[in-house]
């Protein structure tokens, strides 16, 4: 009875070391390995990888690995040239992969950057603008109001002296013309009505 028992643990164990759990490894750094039909060196290879090659493990036995390429091909290789860490020039591909993505991470973060900052520059020269005409509208004003309190509290004659000195010379010297008629035609009219009063005797009209 225990010889049966002892051949289904034999063949138990036999089983486990042929079939194992899919698995991902990579050809070892400088190498071209022929893919087998079987284990050994006797069939012709049916694919050949590279180092570098992602290849699926299949099934274990003594020193040979049954693989699937990327291609989907199924073969054996020898389990000294597979290895479960990537070599270092699939290492340094991917870090020189994961760099440039980083370089142009960073460029476009920059470009980013220089835009908001012109837009902020912009935005600060608008500021400044608005600022100065903020400033120049509130000068206007208090000259504004300071104008209507001497207007409110200054007498007429003072007021329209001051307004005359404001007026440019061209309004000075159009109403001192007007100002010349009007006192020659009253002039006139005087001396019109003194005529006729002496024509007819002192009387006037």
């Amino acid at each position: 009875m225990a010889r049966p028992l002892s051949l289904v643990f034999l063949a138990f164990i036999f089983v486990s070391s042929i079939v194992s759990a899919a698995e991902t490894a990579y050809v070892s750094d400088e190498l071209r390995v022929g893919v087998r039909e079987a284990p050994g060196r006797k069939s012709a290879p049916l694919a050949i990888v590279r180092s570098g090659d992602a290849v699926e493990v299949l099934e274990r036995r003594r020193g040979y690995l049954k693989i699937r390429t990327a291609n989907g091909v199924v073969g054996w290789v020898k389990s000294a040239y597979i290895t479960s860490k990537p070599p270092t020039a699939t290492k340094l591909a991917a870090r020189v992969k994961e760099l440039t993505f980083l370089q142009q991470k960073l460029s476009l973060i920059e470009e980013q950057t220089a835009t908001v900052s012109d837009r902020l520059a912009a935005m600060q020269r608008r500021i400044d603008s608005l600022e100065a005409e903020k400033r120049q509208l509130q000068t206007t004003l208090a000259q504004a109001q300071q104008r209507l309190q001497e207007e409110r509290t200054s007498p007429p004659l003072a007021r329209l002296t001051r307004e005359l000195q404001q007026r440019p010379w061209w309004a000075l010297a159009l109403g001192g013309m007007v100002m010349f008629l009007a006192a020659g035609f009253l002039v006139g009219v005087y001396w019109y009505r003194h005529q006729v009063s002496k024509r007819l005797g002192g009387f006037t009209i």
